[in-house]
């Protein structure tokens, strides 16, 4: 199973940390190509990735900042090994990172991914900078791939990060980042995959996929900012929904998570007859102003 897989890291100043998440995968024999994409980093980023030494590991660099979303399509195309996944370049892998989820799509044809736990921890000195943030991010149990996407969609169920995944390059390449969101852009991707293709978990004894938070991490930033960019996600595949092909389950649970989304944000510090009067309003507003969804909800 040697040399199998690709690795994508999108970079931002992340000279800190690169060096050590970029070692950890190259120390995975499973691995044969590591395609770093530095997004316009001003800090010692580049300069450190240019001291690995290692034929396996790429170096493209963007003039300017784009985005991770923007790296992550650059990644992509020039991904070459069976097998592709991503790495944030402030984490790294554990040993034996690949072998169970390889052992997953090998061994069944019919998958085209896997998904499986990734651990959160903080770095030294930060451990209390946020304390909402779960362990251990994974889906409990075992989802069939058949019904995955009805499960990644309804409200406040566990997720997986997106450096959990492993995709086959023959079923999803085709697929790629939104660039118009750079911090709900993971969700949205996991959406896009959840839809169409085939996933399943890859069980792992042990979680091999660290991911370090900080300040200046994604997912340590605050939460304000956060329900603001989901919101836009939910409008934009509430959208979709009007366009695609969508059970009508799927599309009852986008507009129920829509509203919530938009609830959230009206009803600050609000008494409960206002809430509940908004709350009916935006089902009123939704439905009469979306005929299209109200014919697929039937």
């Amino acid at each position: 199973m040697d040399n199998q897989v690709s690795v994508i890291i999108a970079l931002y100043n992340n000279d800190n940390y690169v060096e050590e998440g970029g070692r950890s995968c190259l120390k995975q024999k499973e691995v044969g190509q590591v395609i770093v994409i530095d997004d316009g980093s001003i800090d010692n980023s580049v300069k450190v990735v240019k001291g690995i030494f290692d034929l396996r590991l790429e170096l493209i660099q963007t003039v300017e900042n784009m985005g991770v979303g923007h790296a992550r399509n650059l990644g992509l195309k020039r991904v070459k090994c069976e097998y592709f996944t991503f790495l944030d370049s402030d984490d790294h892998y554990l040993g034996d990172r690949f072998v169970a989820p390889l052992k997953l799509l090998i061994n069944n044809s019919e998958l085209d991914g896997s998904y499986e736990a990734a651990k959160n921890y903080f770095q030294e000195g930060y451990e209390n900078f946020r304390t909402d943030v779960d362990d251990v991010i994974e889906i409990p149990g075992i989802i069939h791939s058949d019904v995955l996407f009805d499960y990644l969609i309804r409200d406040n169920m566990p997720f997986f990060a997106i450096t959990s995944l492993l995709l086959r390059s023959s079923k999803a390449l085709n697929f790629s980042f939104d660039i118009n969101f750079r911090q709900t852009g993971d969700i949205d991707y996991i959406y896009a995959i959840g839809k169409k293709l085939k996933l399943e978990k890859a069980i792992q004894y042990e979680v091999k996929i660290m991911r370090r938070l900080h300040p200046a991490s994604i997912t340590a930033k605050g939460k304000e900012e956060a329900k603001d960019m989901r919101l836009k996600l939910l409008k934009k595949w509430l959208f979709k929904i009007q366009k695609e092909d969508f059970a009508s389950r799927h599309v009852r649970w986008f507009i129920y998570r829509g509203i919530c989304a938009e609830f959230i944000q009206l009803t600050d510090n609000r008494n409960i007859f206002i809430k509940l009067f908004l709350k009916s309003a935006l089902y009123a507003r939704y439905l009469l102003l979306n005929p299209v969804l109200i014919r697929k909800i039937i």
